[in-house]
């Protein structure tokens, strides 16, 4: 008998997923953070930060060798939770020291199309022709007058 219901209640639970299937690639949608402004971005990843390294530094501030108690417990809570706001804070000094050199790296380009100029490593021999000068003379002055 207790095969029975086992056997019964596996075919259920099975038939009850037997119907769902896994989205497909096309319909799910991309979430795009470019939209928001940089300060709720910015904000976001404190707060993914601080939730994350709270656990560690809550397992390593409650392995302190203290008495135990109800208030030491407490006080591991709040060394762990003022732990991660300041992990929070040192990331983002980090994150916008980051910025702020890439930005000054970014400013350093100057604006404008650059013109290069690719001239021959050897220059060509001349046998000492008039045309031969002359072009040699024109193109210098085009480069010139380029630069």
């Amino acid at each position: 008998m207790k095969r029975h219901k086992a056997l019964f209640f596996l075919c259920l639970f099975l038939s009850c997923f037997s119907g769902l299937k896994a989205q497909d690639a096309a319909s799910s949608t991309h979430f795009d953070m470019s939209s928001f402004p940089l300060w709720t971005r910015d904000l976001r990843r404190a707060e993914i930060v601080a939730f994350g390294s709270f656990p560690i530094l809550f397992l390593y501030a409650d392995n302190v060798p203290w008495p135990t108690g109800l208030k030491t417990q407490a006080r591991a809570l709040q060394i762990s939770a003022g732990g991660a706001i300041l992990v929070a804070l040192v990331d983002y000094g980090i994150m916008r020291y980051k910025r702020a050199r890439l930005e000054k790296e970014t400013s350093k380009i100057p604006e404008g199309n650059q013109v290069i100029v690719r001239r021959p490593l050897f220059e060509p021999e001349t046998d000492g022709s008039v045309e031969a000068d002359e072009e040699d003379a024109i193109a210098s002055t085009e480069l010139s007058t380029a630069e």
